[in-house]
This record gives C-alpha cells, sequence and structure tokens, in this order.
C-alpha cells in the first residue's frame, strides 16, 4: 500500500455492512462525477468481493486489502490511516461481547498514527506541548498547513456505557479510562450507536399521524441520480443576514429559478454541523460554510450577490387545522387496571408495539420524551403504548423504559410508566390483536421478532397480514411501521407497501446506520446532524408535517390567483421563510419579551401527499405544485402547527402591512 496516497477511504474490521458501505461511496452516480474514491479495508483476512459483482457495475473492483490487525499501529501506518480522507471503524461481529474493545483498540491505534504523522511534519514542536490536547489544535502550528486530521467514525455497541460527543465543550464524554485518547480526537470523532438509530426512527415515524416520514431518511441516505442529498458549500454572507433564515430564504429564492431548488438546513460552527441552527448568527464569519439538500453537488461557492433578503407583505395568518400529531388523547378518568390489563374501551389512538427486544425501550423513551417536550407532563395528554408480545412480562422491561426516558426520580418513573401496557398475546394472530382494537391505533411498530433467526422477516410479514384480517372492513388499515432484518427482503415488502397505498413503512435498521457512515465518511458532521433529527430534545429539531391549506390561501389571495390554483413547492417554502423571518425581526426589536419564547426556526424539507413524501420535489415531481389536501415536511423544533398560529406571528406579519406604502 502507498501510504503518501491521499484522499482514501479506509475501512477498519469487515463484516456484513462494510460491502454496502463500499457500494455506497462509490454509487455509480458519483463516478459519473469523476468522485469514485480509492477504498483501502484493514482486516485480517481477505475477502473474496467477487460475490459482490453486479453486472454492469465495479464498485468492489480495486478495492485494496492491507492484512493484519486493525489494532497495530504498524498495520494501520501501511493502510495509510494518518492521510486518509475518513476511516471508519466497523465492529469485528466475531467477536461478540469484545467487538467494542477491539473497536476502541483500533481508535487508539488511529490516534497514534495521526499525531505520529504531525510529529514527522512538525520536528520544530515542543514535545511538551503535545499533551491530551486536541489533534486539531497543532494544525495551527507553522508548517501544517497541507496536513489535515481524517474525519473518524466509530461503530459502538455499548459495551462502556454512553460514549458520546459534547459539541458544546468540542470533548468526548465517556468513561474515565476511555476519556484520554479519545478526547485528542474529539472535534474529528463522530460516533454511531449500533441501535440508537433505528429505535429513533420508529419513534419518529410512529408519531407522524400521516406516515411516510420514513421515504425521508430513504431519500437522503441514497446515493442516485433520483435522490436528493446533503451536500457542503460554502456562501457568502450579507450583514443584514443576522439569522439561518435569511440563508436559506436566499438560497432557495435564487436556485429555484434554475428549475434545480437547493435547500440549506445547516450550518457549521467550528467543525461541527447544526441543524437548522437558532438565535442570531455570529457576526465574525463573512463566509458561512452550510449543509444543503441537492440533487447535484453545488458549486464550492454560491454566489448569491444578486439574490435578494426582501420579504414581501403577506396576509395575516389564519390558525392551521389541528392534526392527530397535536391533538391529545381525551381520557375521562385515569385508568385503575394493572399495567396487562386495560380496557378495549381506552383503546383509541394508541400506539402498539408487537414484539419485544432491545430497540423497544428505547422506542417508549422517545415517545414520551417528545410529549414531555412537546406537549407536557399533563397524564390526560399522553398517549397510551400497548406492547403485545409473547414475551414473559419482566419488571426489567420497565425499567428498561424509565432509564431510556432519561427521569431520575421515582415519581418521574412511575408518571413515564404509567401509561404503557403488556398484553401477553402472539402479534401474528388477529384475535390478539383485536384485543388491542389494531384498528383504531394511531400507528402499530412491528419489531422484528429476533428469536425467529432467518424466519424473523417471514414472522414480520405474517403480523402484516394478521394486521390486515384484525382490520378487516371496520377501517382502513392504520399506519403500520414494520422492522425488517434481511436487506435481501426489502422488495417483497416494499410490494406490500405499495398494495396499502403507503399506510405500511418498512425501516431497513442496520441499513440506515451502514447509509449513515458511508455517507458521513464522504462529509463530516452528518452523524451529529442526523442524531439532531431523530433526537428529542429543546435543543433539537425533528421533521414534522404541516398542514398547507391556510398558507396556500395567503399566497393565492396576496398574488391574485384562483382559489384552487396549485402553489410550487419553492414559493410555498419562501413564504413559510418568510413568516420565520419576520417573527425572528420581531423579537430582536423586542428582545425581552421574546427572551422565554419557543424556537421559530422552520425550513421547509419535502412535501407529503398519500402516504408518501417527496424531498425538495423538482417541477418534474407531481408533488411539486402543492394543493390543499398536501402537508409540507418541516425541520423544526417544536410542531410547526403551533408556531405558525402564534400571536407574534401574526402580530409581526400585521405590523409588516402596516408598513407597507398605502
Amino acid at each position: 500500500m502507498n501510504n503518501s496516497q491521499q484522499n482514501i477511504y479506509v475501512i477498519c474490521n469487515w463484516n456484513h455492512r462494510a460491502a454496502e458501505i463500499i457500494s455506497e461511496l462509490r454509487a455509480d452516480v458519483l463516478q459519473k462525477a469523476g468522485e469514485y474514491p480509492p477504498v483501502v479495508v484493514v482486516h485480517d483476512e481477505k475477502v473474496d468481493l467477487d460475490r459482490y459483482h453486479t453486472l454492469g457495475s465495479d464498485r468492489y473492483r480495486f478495492v485494496e486489502f492491507v492484512l493484519g490487525d486493525p489494532g497495530n499501529v504498524e498495520v494501520l501506518r501501511r493502510a495509510g490511516v494518518a492521510r486518509a480522507r475518513s476511516v471508519i471503524i466497523l465492529r469485528d461481529d466475531r467477536l461478540e461481547e469484545e467487538a467494542d474493545s477491539q473497536s476502541l483498540m483500533v481508535m487508539l491505534g488511529c490516534v497514534r498514527c495521526i499525531e505520529e504523522e504531525l510529529k514527522n511534519s512538525l520536528q520544530k514542536l515542543p514535545r511538551a506541548s503535545w499533551g491530551q490536547q486536541p489533534l486539531r489544535e497543532l494544525l495551527n502550528q507553522a508548517g501544517a498547513e497541507n496536513l489535515r486530521i481524517p474525519n473518524v467514525l466509530l461503530e459502538y455497541g455499548g459495551q462502556f456505557g454512553d460514549i458520546r460527543k459534547d459539541r458544546a465543550t468540542d470533548t468526548i464524554v465517556s468513561p474515565h479510562q476511555l476519556s484520554g485518547f479519545s478526547r485528542k480526537l474529539a472535534d474529528s470523532l463522530e460516533i454511531l450507536s449500533i441501535s440508537d438509530i433505528r429505535s429513533k426512527v420508529f419513534a419518529q415515524s410512529g408519531r407522524s399521524p400521516c406516515g411516510g416520514l420514513i421515504s425521508v431518511y430513504d431519500t437522503l441516505l441514497t446515493f442516485g441520480e433520483e435522490d436528493c442529498e446533503v451536500y457542503l458549500t460554502e456562501i457568502q454572507g450579507k450583514a443584514e443576514w443576522t439569522h439561518f433564515a435569511h440563508y436559506a430564504r436566499a438560497v432557495l429564492q435564487q436556485t429555484a429559478a434554475t428549475g434545480e431548488t437547493v435547500i440549506p438546513v445547516g450550518l457549521f460552527s467550528g467543525n461541527d454541523l447544526y441543524a437548522n441552527p437558532r438565535g442570531a448568527l455570529s457576526m465574525t464569519e463573512s463566509v458561512r460554510r452550510i449543509a444543503v439538500l441537492s440533487y447535484d453537488p453545488p458549486e464550492a461557492r454560491l454566489d448569491l450577490q444578486t439574490a435578494s433578503s426582501s420579504t414581501r407583505a403577506m396576509a395575516p395568518v389564519q390558525p392551521p387545522v389541528a392534526t392527530a400529531v397535536d391533538t391529545p388523547l381525551n381520557q375521562e378518568a385515569p385508568m385503575e387496571e394493572p399495567r396487562h390489563n386495560l380496557s378495549k374501551s381506552y383503546m383509541q389512538n394508541h400506539y402498539i408495539i408487537c414484539h419485544w427486544n432491545e430497540r423497544a425501550a428505547e422506542i417508549i423513551g422517545e415517545l414520551r420524551a417528545h410529549e414531555q417536550i412537546s406537549e407536557g407532563k399533563n397524564r390526560a395528554d399522553r398517549v397510551p403504548v400497548v406492547v403485545l408480545t409473547r414475551k414473559q412480562i419482566a419488571t426489567e422491561m420497565l425499567d428498561d423504559i424509565w432509564r431510556e426516558s432519561g427521569e431520575k426520580s421515582t415519581k418521574d418513573k412511575e408518571d413515564i410508566i404509567t401509561d404503557v401496557y403488556f398484553r401477553p398475546g402472539d402479534p401474528a394472530s388477529a384475535a390478539s390483536l383485536k384485543q388491542v382494537n389494531a384498528y383504531a391505533a394511531k400507528t402499530i411498530i412491528i419489531l422484528a421478532d429476533e428469536k425467529g433467526g432467518p424466519l424473523a422477516d417471514a414472522r414480520t410479514l405474517q403480523c402484516l397480514m394478521a394486521i390486515q384480517e384484525a382490520v378487516g372492513s371496520e377501517s382502513v388499515v392504520p399506519h403500520v411501521v414494520a422492522e425488517i432484518l434481511d436487506v435481501n427482503n426489502y422488495a417483497k415488502f416494499k410490494e406490500f407497501e405499495r398494495q396499502t397505498n403507503g399506510a405500511v413503512e418498512v425501516i431497513r435498521g442496520e441499513s440506515l446506520r451502514t447509509r449513515i457512515l458511508a455517507q458521513a465518511a464522504r462529509t463530516p458532521g452528518l452523524v451529529d446532524f442526523y442524531y439532531d433529527l431523530l433526537t428529542h430534545s429543546d435543543d433539537s429539531n425533528e421533521l414534522y408535517e404541516l398542514p398547507v391549506e391556510s398558507l396556500l390561501q395567503e399566497i393565492r389571495q396576496r398574488d391574485g390567483l384562483d382559489k384552487k390554483a396549485g402553489i410550487p413547492f419553492p414559493d410555498v417554502a419562501r413564504h413559510v421563510l418568510d413568516k420565520v423571518i419576520l417573527t425572528l425581526e420581531a423579537r430582536a426589536a423586542s428582545p425581552t419579551a421574546a427572551k422565554n419564547e419557543p424556537p421559530v426556526e422552520v425550513i421547509p424539507v419535502g412535501v407529503w401527499r398519500d402516504h408518501k413524501t417527496v424531498v425538495n420535489p423538482l417541477p418534474r415531481h407531481p408533488e411539486y405544485e402543492l394543493v390543499d389536501t398536501d402537508r409540507l415536511v418541516v425541520i423544526s423544533y417544536h410542531p410547526p402547527q403551533e408556531l405558525m398560529a402564534k400571536g407574534e406571528v401574526v402580530r409581526a406579519e400585521a405590523a409588516m402591512q402596516e408598513a407597507q406604502p398605502k
């Protein structure tokens, strides 16, 4: 291996996810763009890649293997780790419980290789100055202009507890014995928990009253000519652009005129990427690094010298119609039944989880976290969760739910698990599903029955068929989110999805994780970006659906259009951003009154129609022109229905209208 070669991808350890990562890194659309990257695999045995070849594709050709222990510094040195574009450390699944230990040893070896490269290049730097400081700080030294720190992606299974990045301090939060060497790599290291992503996607999709959010992540995480991806670019700012919404509106307005709309969705601060950043931006940077949604890689720097940042007068906002995502469950009185014995009359607009596995507690924790943030802790607002499982119910299950919800006190523990009910039964039985009112459920989540082994996906299919039988003629099929384990079965389940007109959504959980690793290898910072979208807290965004009828009425009234005229997606997106900008400017004029107001930042990214979501629709898409029954898919800190109907938004628009020349 020529370890002087740069801009390579190094994959340490081989598991069944490695082949898919290479395929994503070498997607044919990237080859056409001249970005087919060299890949080096560090493993203790060579893998026969011929079995992965497909007709007309050479994605697996010219992959070089460096044989040896990936935890050995000499082996990593031969692989060229120190000069790589990205290093992906996969878990060696053969080691089972020791896999995380080995992965962390590989990470330590990478740190030593990178440190060694810097020392060789910066020989005049006093050794005493190295210490435990982050390696990236050394790049400020004279002579380091042409050096870089590779992006390191760690697939982590949780053996040593929670290891995460604290983006506020740019440090690694981990058990004491790991913090020393991980701190050196803090601002280049991204950690992907092997179960987090699946659980978070399940929870977010389950809460959606319409479904279709899974397809957003499928689109963003797939390289293809028909898929919209996350890319990085730079933009020259203006003095009057004080918030990210100004940048978003300017880029969207100018690029929409070309028919290839580019949507800004995130901003770099230092070395970290933040989705839809809130608050006023620092004025120290005239050139901003931003993340955008685009079908093709944008220019390295977007020239927006002619873009306008002005906003147009708009009609006063009428409060949008409330939807199920914000409608609390009307509960007349607290239920006194034990958690395994609940009345059927109570089971309306509830969540059903079929099967119990390691992700179930995380999913319930995410659902509860969302309710605490968006709806308060009033029990009357809680959506009941019913777990239908053949497993014997144990107190450990309830303890897991409390732990994953992030609550601390005993009182909180009781509050979290109060409306979680366990029902013994076979999720593949229509009779069992009828007992938990499957036809009246808000969402049914089918987790993989991992005890089923190779037949786990077959059990999931049986559950889907049982749901159809249980629902019968009483109602349409409720929103269903199903997990599959074998990617080869995906096409079969997609056919089921089509037959139900999108009411059933399928998650390839492991595939999501694999594709995030591949994209983050190409674009550093994307792991945190997706965690931000998938995690519920006061400081993070997520995907929401927003009814558009009142928004379209405002645009038609303003522009003198027919009452039923379709409105192009870029125009609707700009209209929403206009509202956001007006509100932010009003808050800036009265900072004391706005001090305790929730974030109003909203970024439209797609359109939902008929159980299908299209990200950043183009003129050739039927969803490009929105009609009254459509919904906008947006990135927001809080449910946008509440934000768009807030009195301060209406007042800001009214003030804007009064200021217009008569």
